[in-house]
C-alpha cells in the first residue's frame, strides 16, 4: 500500500490514524473494577492518532505520547517526540472523554466544553483561527454543551446536548455536513440528520452518526464507498447507510473504510485493499458487509488506517493491513478475517486504532499497544515497532508521578 509522507502540505487525502467511535463520558467496566478509581494511572479510554496516542485516566486527567510535530501531545512543546506519556497542559482533572485525530487531539470536560490542540491548518481546533496550538484551546461557539467528541483527519465533530451535531475544520469533501464545501474554523450545524443523534465518528474526510432509532448516517468523501449508501460519491449532507436503519450501537470511521456494530454483529464498508472489511475478501464495498466470525457478541469496534479491531467478550480481534504489526498477532502478515491479538488477558474494556498502531485498555486500568512505534506512539519508551502488545508506562501496575500540582 502507498504511504503518504508524514510532513504535510496535502489536504484531506493524507493518511489518517483514528480511534474508535466518538468519545463520550466513560462508564465502562474499568471504572467499576477498581475501588479507588480516582487514582492517576488507571486508564478509562485510549485514543490513537497518526503518530500519537492519548489516554484518559480515572481522575479525569489526560496523557499523550508519541509524535508532537504540531503540538498534538499538548504539553506546551512541539517538534519533538514523547516516548512516554506526559500530562496535557491546562486541563486539570475534569475531563470525561478524549479523541485523537490525524495531528490534533480534543478533550470533553464535565461541563460540556471542548478543548483541542495540535495541527490547525483548516481550523480543526475550533477556536476561530488556523494557528497550531501546543496546549489546549477552547472550542468557541458551540450551540449547546457537548456530550461526545470525534476528532478526524482535519476536522472535528461534537454531539450536542439535545442530539444535534456540529463540525468544524476542513470541508473539502463535505465532511462538515452543512451542505457546503467551505472550511469552518468555528462549529457549523450538520444539516439533515433525522431526530436526535446518539453517537458520532470522524474519519480522514468522512463523518458518521447514529440517530435515535439506531440508524447509521454518513457524509463527506464517498469515492471508495466509505459512506455505505450504495454509491461512490461525496455527500455534503448525511445519507443513510444501506441496511443499517436500526440496531446500530456504535460506529467508527477510519481512513477510507467505516465499521459499525449492529445487534452485536460487526459490519464494515469502503476500501478493502488490505482486507480491512474483514469479510475474507479484497474488493471494496459501498454497502456494509459482515465481518467474518463477528456476527454476535461484539461490544466495541475501531476502524484505523488500513485495519480495524473489535472487542468480543474482552478479547481483542484485528484484521486488515499488518505491515507494522498493527494486528498484534505476532506477525506482519495481512489478514482478511479477524485474528486474536496475542498475549492479552482477554479483559479489554476499550480499544483504539491509529494509522498503523492499536491499543486496548484492560479492566485493571492498564494500556497495551502494538504496531508502529518509531514515533513513540506505543508509549513503552523504546521507540520501536512491536507485533505483539507492550505495556504503556504509567498505567496499571507501572504508575509514575502524575505530574500535576
Amino acid at each position: 500500500m502507498t504511504r503518504i509522507p508524514l510532513l504535510l502540505t496535502c489536504g484531506a487525502r493524507c493518511a489518517l490514524a483514528l480511534g474508535a467511535h466518538a468519545a463520550g463520558p466513560a462508564n465502562d467496566g474499568a471504572a467499576r473494577a477498581r475501588s479507588d478509581a480516582n487514582a492517576i494511572g488507571f486508564a478509562l479510554q485510549v485514543a490513537a492518532g497518526q503518530g500519537h496516542t492519548c489516554a484518559l485516566d480515572a481522575a479525569g486527567a489526560v496523557w499523550c505520547w508519541g509524535l508532537n510535530l504540531h503540538g498534538e501531545v499538548g504539553d506546551g512543546s512541539s517538534g519533538n517526540l514523547r516516548a512516554l506519556p506526559v500530562p496535557v497542559s491546562g486541563l486539570g482533572r475534569g475531563v470525561v472523554a478524549i479523541s485523537a485525530g490525524y495531528l490534533h487531539s480534543c478533550a470533553l470536560a464535565s461541563d460540556g466544553t471542548v478543548s483541542c490542540w495540535g495541527y490547525n491548518n483548516a481550523g480543526q481546533l475550533g477556536d476561530g483561527s488556523t494557528l497550531d496550538a501546543n496546549a489546549p484551546v477552547a472550542v468557541a461557539g458551540l450551540a449547546a454543551p457537548a456530550r461526545a467528541i470525534a476528532a478526524g483527519g482535519f476536522h472535528t465533530c461534537a454531539l450536542m446536548d439535545g442530539g444535534g451535531v456540529q463540525c468544524w475544520g476542513s470541508n473539502s469533501n463535505g465532511q462538515l455536513g452543512d451542505g457546503s464545501s467551505a472550511d469552518h474554523p468555528l462549529p457549523a450545524d450538520v444539516s439533515g440528520l433525522p431526530g436526535t443523534a446518539t453517537d458520532i465518528s470522524a474519519g480522514i474526510d468522512t463523518s458518521c452518526a447514529i440517530d435515535g432509532s439506531g440508524g447509521a448516517w454518513c457524509w463527506g468523501a464517498g469515492n471508495l464507498g466509505q459512506l455505505g449508501d450504495g454509491a461512490n460519491s461525496d455527500r455534503h449532507k448525511p445519507v443513510a447507510v444501506s441496511g443499517l436503519s436500526t440496531g446500530v450501537a456504535t460506529i467508527s470511521a477510519g481512513l477510507w473504510h467505516t465499521c459499525a456494530i449492529s445487534d452485536g454483529g460487526a459490519w464494515c464498508w469502503g476500501s478493502n485493499v488490505n482486507g480491512e472489511l474483514g469479510n475474507d475478501g479484497a474488493s471494496n464495498s459501498n454497502t456494509p458487509v459482515g465481518v467474518a466470525s463477528l456476527d454476535s457478541g461484539a461490544v466495541a469496534i475501531a476502524a484505523g488506517g488500513h485495519h480495524a479491531c473489535a472487542l468480543l467478550d474482552g478479547a481483542a480481534l484485528c484484521w486488515g493491513g499488518n505491515d507494522r504489526g498493527q494486528l498484534g498477532d505476532g506477525t506482519q502478515l495481512e489478514r482478511h478475517v479477524p485474528v486474536a491479538v496475542d498475549g492479552l488477558a482477554n479483559d479489554g474494556v476499550a480499544i483504539g486504532t491509529g494509522d498503523s498502531h492499536s491499543c486496548v485498555v484492560g479492566a485493571d486500568g492498564s494500556i497495551h499497544c502494538w504496531g508502529r512505534g518509531d514515533l513513540g506512539q506505543l508509549g513503552d519508551g523504546l521507540g520501536a515497532d512491536s507485533s505483539s502488545p507492550v505495556g504503556v508506562i504509567g498505567f496499571g501496575d507501572a504508575i509514575f508521578n502524575d505530574g500535576f500540582d
